[in-house]
C-alpha cells in the first residue's frame, strides 16, 4: 500500500544505551538510509551520548536529511544551538536539518532540571536561533527569559559568523494546544511526540492539528505546516523477546501520556484501568526496579504505547497507524525505540513498509 507520509527513523539514545557506540549508530543510519527511509532523527538526553555529535558523524555519511528530535530547550543557549546546527549544516551538501524544539520528555525531564516558563523558552528560542541561522544580530534583552535562564548579558549582541548550508525548519515538540498554537505562529511545524500511538487510539490526534491549522489560517501570512508522527516500535523475529523489552519503556511511556491530562475514559479506550495505571505510577515514584515495573505491564498497557512483536503479528498496527497518520495529513512517520537490536527493527520496518 502506498502512503502520502514518508518514514523517517529515530536513534533514540537512551534505548541505545551501552548496546551502540557512536561508530555504529552512524552504521545504522546508513544501514535506514539505505533501505529507503528519508530521514534520520537523533534525540537529545542527558547521561548518553551527544546528539550533536551522533548527528555530526551521520551528516559525513548519511546521504538523506537528518533531525533533531526534539532539542530539549533546556539543555543549551540559542548560541550553542544555532553554531552547532550550522556546522553540522556545512557537513551535509545542502541537505535539509530539521531542528525540533521542545521541553523533553515529560516523565523524566521534569525530574533532572528546573523547567521554567516552557513556552517562553520555546518560543524566545525558535525565535532567537532562527535569526541567528539567516545571519542577524540579536540582542539578548529581546529573550528575557532565555536570558535570564541561561544568565546571559542583556546587553550584549551577537551574530554568527557564518550561515548553514541548507534549509533549516523549525518544528515544535510541545503536544498541548498551546504548543499547537505556537508551532503555527513561531515554527515551521509540529512534531506529535511519542504519545501519538496513545492520542490515535484515544482519538485525540487530530484535535491538535486542528488548533495548529486554524492558527496558521488566522495569521496575516497564512502558511503551510508540517507535521511530523512519532510513532513507538520495538520490533524483533522474536516476538516474545520484543514484547517482553519493551515493557519498561511502555510503562514510562504511558506516565508521559497520563501528563498529557487524558482523563480516566481515554485510557480504558486503550484497555488501561485507573487501577493499573496508579500502579505504575507508583512503582515509578519509588524507584522500583525495571523488572517490578515491568510485571506491572499488561498487553494492554504495551499496545496502549506501543507497536511491539514480530513482522507477521505488527503487520496490521503498523499498516493501521500509517494510514490514521496519512488520513490526519502527516508529512512523516518517524518511527522511534525501534527494539532490542535496532538494524533489525528497521529491516522489519522496511520489509513491511518499504518492500
Amino acid at each position: 500500500m502506498a502512503f502520502q507520509a514518508e518514514f523517517g527513523v529515530q536513534l533514540h539514545l537512551p534505548t541505545a544505551g551501552t548496546r551502540y557506540t557512536t561508530p555504529q549508530l552512524i552504521d545504522i543510519g546508513v544501514y535506514a538510509s539505505d533501505l529507503g527511509f528519508r530521514q534520520v532523527w537523533v534525540t537529545d538526553n542527558l547521561r548518553v551520548r551527544n546528539i550533536f555529535v551522533v548527528l555530526a558523524g551521520l551528516a559525513m555519511r548519511v546521504p538523506v536529511k537528518l533531525g533533531a528530535a526534539v532539542l530539549v530547550q533546556y539543555f543549551r543557549n540559542p548560541i550553542d544551538v544555532a553554531d552547532a546546527v550550522a556546522s553540522i549544516s556545512e557537513l551535509m551538501e545542502g541537505r535539509e536539518f530539521t531542528l525540533g524544539i521542545g521541553r523533553g520528555n515529560l516523565h523524566h525531564t521534569p525530574n533532572q532540571l528546573r523547567l521554567t516558563k516552557p513556552l517562553a523558552m520555546s518560543r524566545e528560542l525558535a525565535q532567537s536561533v532562527r535569526a541567528l541561522l539567516a545571519g542577524e544580530r540579536i540582542r539578548f534583552e529581546a529573550y528575557p527569559t532565555l536570558t535570564s535562564y541561561f544568565n546571559l548579558n542583556p546587553e550584549e549582541e551577537i551574530q554568527l559568523v557564518f550561515r548553514p548550508r541548507g534549509p533549516v525548519p523549525l518544528l515544535n515538540g510541545g503536544n498541548g494546544p498551546k504548543g499547537a498554537a505556537l508551532a503555527a505562529r513561531c515554527f515551521d511545524g509540529m512534531i506529535y511526540g511519542p504519545t501519538f500511538v496513545a492520542a490515535a487510539q484515544m482519538g485525540k490526534a487530530a484535535g491538535l492539528l486542528d488548533v495548529a491549522r486554524k492558527t496558521a489560517e488566522a495569521l496575516p501570512e497564512r502558511k503551510a505546516l508540517r507535521f511530523v508522527a512519532e510513532v513507538n516500535v520495538f520490533l524483533s523475529s522474536d516476538r516474545t523477546r520484543a514484547r517482553e523489552a519493551a515493557k519498561t519503556h511502555a510503562a514510562s511511556m504511558l506516565l508521559s501520556v497520563r501528563n498529557m491530562g487524558h482523563s480516566a475514559d481515554d485510557f480504558r479506550r486503550l484497555g488501561v484501568t485507573p487501577e493499573q495505571l496508579d500502579a505504575i505510577g507508583r512503582a515509578a515514584a519509588r524507584r522500583a526496579r525495571p523488572e517490578e515495573i515491568a510485571a506491572l505491564v499488561t498487553d494492554e498497557v504495551l499496545d496502549a504505547t506501543y507497536i511491539a512483536g514480530d513482522l507477521e503479528s505488527c503487520r496490521p498496527r503498523l499498516l493501521e497507524i500509517c494510514r490514521t497518520a496519512d488520513a490526519l495529513g502527516f508529512h512523516q512517520i518517524m518511527f522511534s525505540k525501534l527494539g532490542p537490536d535496532f538494524g533489525e527493527a528497521i529491516r522489519i520496518l522496511a520489509s513491511a513498509l518499504l518492500s
